[in-house]
Formats: C-alpha cells, structure tokens, sequence
C-alpha cells in the first residue's frame, strides 16, 4: 500500500514540476517576444525619423499644425524578471501548500 502511495506522489511530483517547467518556458518566451517586439518599434521609428521631420517642417511651411503635435503611442512595459522570479516563488509556495494539504508532501 505504501509503495502504491509512493508511486502516486512520485507522479504528482513529476506533473508538478512539469507544469512548473511548462510555465517557466512561457514566461521567457513572452519576455523573448517583448523583446523582440521592442527591438522592432525602435527600429521602426528609426527608420520613418527622416519622413516624420519632413512633415514636421512641411507642415511648418503650410501653417497647418503637424500630425507629429497630434498623435500619441501607449507603451506597456514588460514585468521586470524579479517580478517574474517573485510571482513564480508565489505559484511554487501556493502550490506546495495545496499539496501540503492534499496529502501529497
């Protein structure tokens, strides 16, 4: 009965490091994404400066007040990775406590 109790911990064990595993790649793969994605906004607007400072001036000359005056561009920043560390400690801890209290550790 033990041994039975045993092997049923030891695949709980294994599923939880798994899940802990599968969460781990997703975190850095979004970081990789939200790097990649920032690396691309710069270089975008990098590349349209040039055309952006002509219809700044060209709308100078006009009179007329500029599209660059206008627009506005939301930012969201990416969690930094203490705060990914710290929010995988958390799911660790609270899954360990459900364990705790399911008899499994």
């Amino acid at each position: 009965m033990q041994n039975a109790a045993l092997g049923q911990n030891a695949q709980s064990l294994a599923q939880q490091d798994t899940n802990f595993l599968y969460n781990l790649g997703s975190t850095q793969q979004k970081q990789a994404q939200a790097e990649l994605d920032a690396e691309r906004q710069n270089t975008l607007q990098k590349n349209m400066q040039p055309y952006q400072q002509a219809a700044f001036v060209s709308d100078i000359y006009k009179g007329a007040p500029s599209s660059q005056m206008s627009s506005m561009q939301q930012v969201q920043a990416a969690p930094s990775p203490f705060q990914q560390v710290a929010g995988l400690g958390i799911a660790g801890v609270s899954a360990a406590a459900a364990g705790s209290r399911a008899g499994v550790i």
